[in-house]
């Protein structure tokens, strides 16, 4: 998950004490014991059972906490429809609590890590993060502690990721399971890419900024034919059309917000034009789309796979 590969890094390349917060404390033992296994300094990890969605849960948690990177949220599409006030529970009034909890607590910084499927948002858990972050933008206007936002793509092989289970078709030798339009692209987003990139904008932002990567794209087509490649395999077992509440194209800017989203060189970054901005080149009038490229070529994502393979025990 993103929390513990931002744990792993932290630990890695900072001497900072780390308050890790979960509803699962089976989780955070199993996490503990793990990097213990790894030789890293687990004692540096304070962590704390609490639940984002109820205050007196969230509050005492926070005590002591200086920079905020909030990352908890319920995150599955298709999952969203099902269980819609569940997701706004958890992803607006966590959010909410989270950010009420900071201010108490005296935070200086809060970074809330959003999404791809908030830019447009039309499925429920899009929406969730789009709202969230705006209140985010409301909190920084309260003018009590710099926060800001980040949007990511997919991480690539992440839980209930296609690519996951496009590789245990391959293995299991069976048609590959697709339900996508043949024209579907997306962002390429490693995690340790996405990790580094996290902790770059919360030293950076002053507060009032939504971020995006620098991302390259891949046509989900030239995926699936990487898969059948690698596996000697084309079966496909296809359903026509596209999972209800997925996008063609994902975008990480979208048309309405470029025209106040900053190419910075090291990023994307937009904000409200009432806030003072840093000077730079306005981004493409089209937005950043996953549609755009650049795009990882044939030999690139062969190797992906390959290596996706090599290291979930292939």
């Amino acid at each position: 998950s993103f929390g513990s590969a931002l744990i792993r890094y932290l630990l890695k390349t900072t001497d900072h004490t780390i308050i890790c917060i979960s509803r699962s404390d089976g989780r955070q033992e199993a996490q503990r014991l793990a990097l213990e296994a790894e030789g890293l300094p687990a004692e540096r990890v304070d962590y704390r059972p609490a639940d984002i969605a109820v205050m007196d849960s969230i509050r005492p948690t926070l005590q002591n906490a200086k920079w905020i990177i909030h990352a908890a949220a319920l995150k599955r599409v298709d999952w969203s429809y099902r269980a819609a006030r569940e997701y706004a529970r958890v992803n607006v009034l966590g959010t909410a609590n989270t950010l009420a909890a900071a201010e108490e607590a005296g935070a200086s910084r809060f970074l809330f890590i959003s999404s791809d499927k908030a830019t447009a948002s039309h499925n429920p858990y899009g929406a969730t993060k789009r709202v969230a972050e705006a209140m985010v933008l409301e909190q920084y206007e309260r003018g009590h502690m710099f926060a800001a936002s980040v949007r990511g793509g997919n991480v690539w092989a992440s839980d209930g990721s296609v690519m996951l289970k496009w590789l245990e078709d391959g293995r299991q030798k069976r048609p590959f399971r697709v339900t996508m339009h043949p024209a579907t692209t997306r962002f390429h987003m490693p995690m340790d890419v996405w990790v580094e990139f996290v902790w770059q904008c919360a030293q950076a932002m002053e507060g009032g900024e939504t971020f995006a990567p620098k991302l390259r794209c891949l046509r989900m087509m030239d995926l699936l034919t990487a898969f059948s490649r690698y596996f000697k395999n084309e079966e496909e077992d296809w359903t026509p059309g596209m999972r209800f509440g997925d996008k063609k194209h994902e975008y990480l800017i979208s048309p309405v917000e470029a025209p106040f989203t900053l190419d910075m060189g090291w990023a994307y970054e937009m904000k409200p034009p009432w806030y003072s901005r840093h000077k730079g080149q306005l981004v493409d009038p089209s937005g950043v789309a996953s549609d755009m490229g650049p795009w990882l070529d044939e030999e690139e994502i062969a190797d992906l796979v390959k290596q996706l393979d090599a290291e979930t025990g292939g």
